[in-house]
């Protein structure tokens, strides 16, 4: 009987020492795939349009009326600027009615440990923000790729909020 608690004791530190490491791994990707497109960008602005191309899920709407200097904000931004949760890594402009910006984005998660307590687990995504001056509707629009979860869904959905009131601030 003993033999088996330690038995299913040491499988399960196994287990969570693999999860863990699949995390490290997981975030340490997402911070080099960041550096990564900034560097091809640079080599060759047209891939940042390969990009755009991939940002359909809308994630916010701004007024243009209300910030009409957004992109000159923008542009302002120094890279590896942080910004609440999220740290910009570049910006791009593209023309005068899109801008990329490439963010890592630094969150808690929960996870459950081996006795059952839930532990705090730092994860790093990488989010792409396509930002459309969208002059018939007279609005900003902000597009990112579609979402994994609802965690994933809510931290895009931030992005917005957080950038305008660093640039309140600003």
């Amino acid at each position: 009987m003993t033999k088996t608690i330690v038995l299913i004791l040491v499988f399960s530190a196994l287990i969570y020492g693999i999860i863990i490491l699949i995390i490290l791994i997981k975030n340490y990707k997402s911070k080099h795939f960041a550096n990564t497109t900034v560097k091809k960008i640079s080599e060759n602005p047209a891939y940042a349009d390969k990009i755009m191309d991939k940002l359909h899920c809308s994630y916010g709407k701004l007024e243009i009326q209300a910030f009409d200097d957004l992109f000159y904000h923008l542009s302002l931004i120094p890279e590896n600027q942080t910004i609440g949760k999220f740290q910009i890594v570049k910006t791009f402009k593209i023309n005068e009615f899109k801008m990329l910006c490439i963010t890592i984005c630094n969150d808690l998660d929960y996870f459950v440990g081996i006795t059952g307590d839930l532990i705090d687990i730092k994860k790093v995504y990488t989010f792409n923000f396509a930002i459309v001056k969208n002059m018939k509707k007279m609005q900003f629009e902000f597009y990112s790729e579609f979402f994994d979860d609802l965690n994933d869904k809510n931290l895009r959905s931030d992005f917005e909020t957080e950038l305008l009131k660093f640039i309140v601030k600003a």
